[in-house]
């Protein structure tokens, strides 16, 4: 829901629902890892450093994982988009 901001036409509305089910696939498909640091980072909106705290790796670690999870679904969202 937070990726996706409400619209206001029916079309917008749409495709905005079709958006959200896609991401919640594409983060189905992910490692739980990656996963969880993408939640605690856009969910939870917490910073590198909570992160590290609460997944016991370094703040260096949290920061790649993150790009690194980013990238894996970006990669994800433009497979299932692709037919759009």
């Amino acid at each position: 829901e937070r990726v996706v901001a409400a619209g206001t036409s029916p079309s917008v509305n749409l495709f905005r629902k079709e958006l959200r089910r896609r991401v919640r696939e594409a983060l189905g498909q992910m490692k739980a890892e990656d996963r969880e640091v993408l939640v605690l980072r856009y969910l939870e909106q917490l910073a590198a450093n909570e992160i590290a705290a609460i997944v016991g790796i370094s703040e260096d670690a949290v920061n790649m994982r993150h790009l690194r999870a980013l990238k894996r679904l970006r990669g994800l969202l433009r497979e299932a988009l692709g037919d759009v």
